[in-house]
């Protein structure tokens, strides 16, 4: 077939084995990002596929499952059965971005400084919008964290306190950039060695959670800043003095231990795109753990994304890396789903800049020239546009930048919310002359609907 065919020139060509399985779901993961194609929308059955790739069930089942680990694509069986275009979990999504921000050196001080002004906005919203429901999800997480019998089960569950109170915030954007930060500290270092719950922040969760129940968002953001300056500097003294994990915290989680294994391999050896890693039956015997242990720490390894699976001649584990591309889909598929608006956004970027505002105020007339907008009225997302490239500029932190053009990228613009030309003129003479009172009044004036 022809697939196979270009599989065999691909490898004479790279010098590295290509399966037609992994060659087929690259065919596929293109087509649904061309299409734009929405979850759930059906790709076809086996037998269609089959046929129009020309391929035999073994290669779509291999291709199916290296995209049903990347939340893709998902297989439904029975009268209505057939492969179709997965759902992006929120996890899937941060875990690949913030493994692909940990390859591009984002530097993690400036990440924690950046989501640091944006957690302040996630707990002001978080405290508003929560029901006596919610408060009550939030305390029974917060009681579960705490009786964990481990540190590792212990920061699995602060990560889902986190998210959930993400969640709160209701804007996607604020959700999607806490999950990031959180995946890439827990990238960079075991997250257990990193957890300060039972140590010096044993009340310091227990704090800001009781304080975000009671509606004080501001003294929920000074007991976390508190904590994630702990968090800080007993990363750097792990960086020094690295701790060895207790084999008995991994002792309900195999899976785990192995993955994480592998991954600190990778890093430590500096293996590149493509390298093999050796066979399945090779890492189950030099690993010694049993085949289900194995398939469980390789889904967690092809999540992370860390390592992909092939099959038939020269089949076995090779190192693979997250995508620029792929993140890109990734990120604005998720923001789709959850409804992401460029008011969303609105939000955002206005609180940033009245956070930000004595660095805006110290822009040069050359800086200030990325407000500079056509003559009449301008859309929302073209003058959100312009401020994020200010605030940009101006925070000098590149974590912050990469955070709102990612969002910035996905929000579009809204036609149908003009902004006056005299509005942003008044804006921008107020920034010129350094008058931070008038230039914040006019930043609230401009985006009144979304204070």
């Amino acid at each position: 077939p022809k697939l196979i065919a270009l599989a065999s020139t691909l490898e004479r060509v790279w010098g590295t084995r290509v399966t037609a399985g992994s060659e087929l779901a690259e065919t596929l993961e293109r087509e649904i990002a061309d299409r734009s194609m929405a979850s759930g929308t059906l790709l076809g059955t086996e037998r269609d596929l089959c046929e129009r790739f020309g391929v035999t069930p073994t290669v779509l089942r291999q291709a199916t499952r290296i995209l049903e680990s990347r939340d893709i694509v998902t297989m439904k069986r029975g009268t209505s059965g057939g492969i179709y275009v997965g759902q992006s979990s929120l996890e899937t999504v941060a875990g690949y971005v913030a493994t692909l921000w940990e390859l591009e050196d984002v530097d993690l001080l400036a990440l924690a400084s950046a989501q640091a002004l944006l957690r302040t906005m996630t707990f002001e919203a978080a405290s508003r919008n929560m029901t006596l429901e919610e408060a009550y999800r939030l305390r029974e997480l917060q009681k579960a964290c705490r009786a964990a019998s481990n540190p590792l089960a212990r920061s699995k569950l602060a990560v889902q306190r986190e998210d959930f109170i993400a969640s709160l915030s209701q804007n996607p954007f604020l959700v999607l950039s806490h999950a990031i930060s959180t995946r890439f500290i827990r990238n960079l270092v075991p997250f257990e060695n990193l957890d300060l719950t039972g140590a010096e922040g044993s009340d310091r969760t227990d704090h800001w959670v009781e304080a975000l129940v009671a509606g004080d968002a501001a003294e929920a953001n000074r007991v976390a800043d508190a904590y994630v300056v702990a968090l800080l500097e007993r990363l750097e003294a792990w960086k020094t003095d690295p701790l060895e994990t207790d084999a008995e915290v991994f002792a309900a989680s195999r899976p785990e231990w192995l993955s994480r294994t592998i991954i600190r391999e990778i890093r430590e050896r500096r293996l590149q795109t493509g390298a093999f890693l050796g066979t399945e039956p090779d890492l189950l015997r030099r690993f010694g753990v049993a085949r289900g242990t194995w398939r469980q720490a390789l889904r967690l390894l092809e999540e992370h994304p860390a390592v992909e699976s092939r099959r038939g001649t020269g089949g076995g584990i090779y190192v693979t890396s997250p995508d620029g591309s792929r993140a890109e889909q990734m990120i604005a598929g998720w923001l789709e789903e959850q409804k992401a608006s460029v008011h969303h956004l609105a939000s955002i970027v206005g609180k940033i800049c009245l956070l930000q505002i004595d660095r805006l105020c110290d822009s040069d007339n050359e800086t200030l020239r990325l407000l500079d907008m056509p003559r009449g009225r301008c859309d929302l997302g073209k003058f959100l546009e312009a401020m994020r490239g200010l605030v940009s500029v101006q925070s000098g932190n590149p974590a912050l930048a990469k955070l709102l053009a990612m969002f910035q990228a996905q929000a579009g613009c809204d036609e149908g919310r003009a902004v006056e030309q005299q509005d942003i003129e008044r804006l921008k003479a107020h920034l010129a002359s350094g008058d931070r009172t008038a230039a914040a009044r006019a930043i609230r004036q401009i985006l009144r609907n979304w204070f």
